[in-house]
């Protein structure tokens, strides 16, 4: 057996040990860059193997340059793939076009080994590697940290990673929905305005529930080794979920303050004081009036179109100015 069919042979063995891709099957990404070369092997044994393979394939995705050469290749896939052919998804552009094809798709291209110039990325390839050796240990297979290693996270998922933005990934889109919604609610209840610590706790309480109750799984990225790892307990999930209705507030006060601002300038240009000209602020000087009864007058004016002008709603305010 040529050593790409045994790679194949070991790939297809690792996924269908995963409980969710025996369920839903496998997706299959071929990847074809201009500066590939064209290889020899006899790719009828692999087709063969994959027919054979006890996990299902889900879809099979074929992208390649928008060549003829490449056109051809398409073409001849088709044809040999038989009763694969109805699951072969062809597409064709560069490396940016496909990239945004296959997140149509809802495939996380942040995870291709291959960079835009066609350079393959070996570190992802070497961290699942030291995995595999590190779960086929006889030794490591029955401790109780085998169980809370990922090796492949689920699309329902929500994923934490230092220093990476994983905001596309469809388990945590779903999370920060829920969190908006529910900061919603929390930003109109008593306890927002009358204690917020003891309010944002019982909140952020409230989302774990919700998480344990949806069996969405919190994983966590360990850099030291290399893998994604179960968090189960309460306590360092907590701080992950504070950190993000901190910014929520953050958000949210910045936004009503530029509200704010921006209304204020608007009135400003806007007034006028009947003979053509614009107030430029409220401390501008005015022309002594000689009539006090006329002054008066102007001076409850100037009064009610300040409060007019600034008054804001009481709900903002305590937004704004919150504990």
């Amino acid at each position: 057996m040529h050593g790409q069919t045994k790679i194949l042979a070991y790939l297809v063995w690792t996924a269908g040990i995963i409980v969710d891709s025996q369920r839903q099957g496998i997706v299959t990404l071929i990847w074809v860059h201009e500066s590939f070369q064209v290889s020899q092997v006899r790719t009828l044994i692999q087709y063969r193997f994959v027919e054979l393979s006890p996990t299902r394939i889900a879809s099979i995705h074929f992208c390649t340059p928008d060549t003829p050469f490449h056109l051809f290749r398409r073409s001849a896939l088709a044809i040999r793939l038989g009763i694969y052919r109805n699951r072969l998804v062809l597409s064709a552009g560069s490396t940016v076009e496909l990239n945004y094809i296959l997140q149509s798709y809802g495939i996380p291209t942040d995870t291709i080994p291959i960079t835009y110039s066609g350079t393959i990325k070996v570190t992802p390839m070497r961290q699942w590697i030291r995995l595999r050796y590190l779960l086929e240990e006889p030794d490591h297979q029955e401790s109780a940290e085998s169980s809370s290693i990922v090796e492949c996270p689920y699309l329902s998922d929500i994923m934490f990673r230092q220093g990476t933005n994983a905001c596309s990934h469809p388990g945590n889109a779903t999370f920060r929905a829920l969190i908006a919604t529910k900061y919603q609610e929390f930003c109109n209840s008593k306890d927002f305005k009358s204690n917020y610590k003891q309010g944002s706790r019982i909140f952020i309480e409230g989302i774990i529930e919700d998480i344990e109750e949806s069996q969405m799984r919190v994983i966590n990225w360990n850099d030291k080794q290399g893998y994604w790892k179960v968090l189960n307990d309460k306590s360092l999930i907590y701080p992950k979920i504070e950190y993000i209705v901190r910014e929520l507030r953050t958000a949210d006060k910045a936004r009503l303050n530029q509200q704010k601002n921006d209304s204020s300038t608007s009135l400003f240009q806007e007034m006028d004081d009947g003979n053509g000209r614009k107030f430029v602020g409220i401390n501008q000087a005015q022309e002594p009036s000689t009539n006090n009864t006329n002054a008066v007058a102007e001076k409850d004016d100037e009064v009610g179109c300040f409060a007019t002008c600034f008054a804001t709603d009481s709900n903002e305010e305590a937004q704004l100015n919150g504990p």
